[in-house]
């Protein structure tokens, strides 16, 4: 199940099958469906759904094989008519940006309609790396915004969903991971490299696009002082940059990730909105120190560095371009501080846009 202003309330169903062994289930879809590996052998996963609001029936098929034994690669295809939502950060996963837009009109995705197959090869030749290579072949179609429905926010009303550039893509991707796993949410600090890259040419491809988009993320954190402590302060970084050649369509542009609906993992810009800033070309930098409860220790208020809360500053700096004009009028700054650990669990920033 999704929710979403394009097609409304997304209901649907999945099958899974596992060759040495039948892993299958049937139940509410939520996102795009990924191949799901088996241990003993090929995997098969099914699934059908239906938007009441656009009234577009969506399925998807996809089959996967493991290969090696010392190396492990994986081998995969699927087939597919779904919805697809503008390239991001990955901060907000499709449970999170339904219940937004249900309760709060707060839709962070914008859509359009993908009808294709892909095929991958992948492979994790040492702990932690992982490498992908695929072969994308897609029909991709504007869609309009059908529904203005929220449960919560009464007379508000969602922003458009925008018009793409329509046409047959057939690229070539790479990706590649070295580091920790992504966390839901980005809830804890990993250190991390992540390289991206899609290449699309009329030429080679035959493809109704001609371009080449190439990303970068890096995060990385370490102590600061008193490292002998089970849990001593510490620094995190995030670095994010993107460059394209070509002409880059609307739904491949690269955005400077935002707040939802006053919620902002690490790696936002806080005091931005969403797609506020897109463009072919972008950089962002974000920091936090968190300070654990040393300043409460500092200050000897005992209630307080017994509670456990966290004493937190942070700070981002961005700019994004579309055909060589800065979008973001300059260099785009923010900083501002938070408490964590509130009750062992919520944390509250205030952030300013400087």
């Amino acid at each position: 199940m999704r929710f979403n202003r394009v097609e409304g309330l997304f209901l649907g169903g999945t099958y899974t099958y596992t060759s040495g062994g039948t892993r299958g289930y049937l139940g509410l879809t939520s996102e795009g469906v990924k191949a799901s590996f088996g241990k003993k052998g090929w995997s098969l996963k099914m699934s059908a759904g239906y938007g009441f609001s656009d009234r577009i029936p969506k399925w998807r098929l996809a089959a996967s094989y493991p290969l090696g034994n010392e190396i492990k690669y994986e081998a995969g295809a699927e087939a597919y008519r779904d919805i697809a939502h503008f390239p991001d950060g990955g901060f907000y996963p499709g449970v999170v940006t339904s219940l937004f837009s249900l309760f709060g009109r707060d839709d962070y995705w914008d859509y359009y309609l993908a009808y294709g197959w892909r095929a991958y090869l992948s492979t994790t030749p040492i702990d932690q790396l992982t490498i992908s290579l695929a072969y994308l072949s897609e029909r991709e179609n504007t869609v309009l915004q059908h529904t203005n429905f929220n449960i919560l926010s009464f007379g508000d009303t969602y922003r458009a969903n925008p018009a793409i550039t329509d046409g047959q893509v057939r690229s070539v991707q790479f990706d590649l991971r070295y580091g920790d796993e992504k966390p839901p949410l980005d809830l804890i600090p990993v250190k991390a490299v992540e390289l991206a890259a899609e290449y699309s040419s009329p030429s080679i491809l035959e493809s109704d696009f001609n371009f080449g988009r190439y990303s970068l993320t890096a995060s990385y954190f370490f102590p600061t002082f008193l490292r002998s402590y089970a849990f001593p302060p510490q620094l995190y970084m995030k670095l994010a940059a993107g460059v394209s050649t070509g002409t880059l369509p609307p739904q491949r542009e690269f955005v400077l990730d935002s707040q939802l609906g006053r919620f902002a993992p690490f790696g936002v810009l806080r005091t931005a909105y969403p797609r506020e800033f897109v463009g072919d070309r972008f950089v962002m930098f974000a920091f936090e120190h968190n300070f654990r409860n040393v300043p409460f220790l500092a200050l000897d208020i005992p209630f307080l560095y017994k509670s456990g809360m966290e004493v937190l500053v942070d700070g981002a700096a961005g700019q994004s371009w579309l055909n060589g004009v800065s979008t973001t009028n300059g260099w785009y700054y923010e900083a501002g501080f938070g408490i964590g650990k509130i009750f062992g669990l919520i944390r509250a920033d205030m952030t300013y846009r400087l």
